[in-house]
């Protein structure tokens, strides 16, 4: 349960709110294959990831583990990638932040992501190893507070409003935007061993798929352009609590994992792989990285689908023989995937 609770808490934070402008941007029937595909697909690589883990005495991330099946060359590039991705991730974050944090307090967006990022600042700092205590909390929190605001947006849907707000216009935006919202693998090395892990794995993206769908079809509605907004005092306040604690949790686990990367993998000292890991997506947020929905994309489909195939060729070389024609299929989705979402980004 504990492996589920960690697994809910990495996957369901800024990627959520993305999703309504996802479904808006892909039409129904894309969306709804964009979401079952991805989290089988997902699911299964998590899946690999945690054998891979399994199956080597020392703890790492991912560029540890590329490093002793893979060799140097591919360590170097899920290194980028994962950095890319990790603080792509974390700069989401505090742009939501803000945003959620003006339409609770009479403060700007930039003042919310300031004071969330002072809040995220102090847990680092101070929680320590109560850190996962506070994380199955806020995940709960946050679970009980999803399930509140979608279930008052499901009783007041509009149907035909709902789906005269969905004209498919950007499905590559919308590929990015899911991929990011079901990854999740980062906290895969940090789960408890357990002999019922892959089923906390599945459980964990039925249960985030669910979720994900009744909050996209419910919230895309209240959509303008890509803000949401309500006629309701309560359910603005909803929306905005859960949106909070959604992108609390995953930023601490994330900020955790960037510090991981510097310390154990790449050997910096303790003091300095804290602070890169506080200053590097802070210094990019003020220097004016703030396009939400770009930054989702271009971190699901680029730099989190490049660490999908790379997982995939290490799960090859540590198992030959299992699996293949799955793993070549789910690379070539990927790397397609890559390619798409760059030549997007350039044209």
């Amino acid at each position: 349960m504990k492996n589920t609770f960690m697994l809910l808490g990495m996957i369901i934070g800024a990627g959520l709110f993305s999703l309504p402008i996802a479904l808006r941007d892909a039409g129904v029937p894309l969306f709804l294959g964009l979401v079952t595909v991805l989290a089988y697909f997902m699911a299964k690589v998590n899946g690999f990831y945690r054998e891979i883990v399994d199956h080597t005495s020392d703890r790492h991330q991912l560029p540890g583990y590329v490093k002793m099946v893979l060799g140097r060359h591919w360590a170097t590039l899920s290194a980028s990638l994962l950095l890319f991705s990790t603080f792509g991730a974390l700069i989401a974050y505090l742009i939501l932040s803000g945003n959620f944090m003006s339409q609770i307090a009479p403060v700007s967006p930039f003042t919310g992501s300031m004071i969330f990022y002072g809040t995220a600042f102090v847990f680092l700092f101070f929680a320590g190893k109560s850190l996962e205590s506070w994380d199955v909390f806020f995940t709960f929190l946050k679970m009980v507070l999803l399930v509140i605001v979608i279930a008052v947006a499901l009783l007041s849907l509009d149907a035909p409003r709902a789906l005269a707000n969905v004209l498919p216009a950007k499905p590559l935006i919308a590929y990015g935007s899911v991929l990011f919202a079901l990854t999740g693998f980062s906290i895969v090395p940090e789960l408890k061993k357990d002999k019922g892990i892959k089923r906390s794995i599945y459980a964990a993206k039925i249960i985030a798929s669910l979720v994900y769908l009744m909050f996209a079809f419910s919230l895309v509605m209240f959509l303008e352009g890509d803000k949401y907004v309500f006629n309701n005092a309560a359910l603005t306040l909803l929306f905005n609590l859960a949106g909070v604690f959604s992108v609390f949790t995953p930023y601490l686990m994330l900020s955790w994992v960037a510090y991981d990367l510097f310390n154990k993998d790449l050997l910096f000292g303790k003091k300095e792989s804290l602070l890169l890991s506080l200053a590097v997506p802070f210094f990019f947020f003020i220097i004016g990285v703030n396009d939400f929905m770009t930054v989702i994309s271009v971190t699901g489909g680029v730099f989190l689908g490049g660490i999908v195939v790379i997982i995939c060729r290490m799960y090859q070389k540590k198992f030959p023989g299992q699996n293949t024609l799955f793993i070549n299929l789910i690379q070539a989705v990927f790397f397609l995937g890559v390619v798409a979402e760059i030549l997007a980004v350039l044209y």
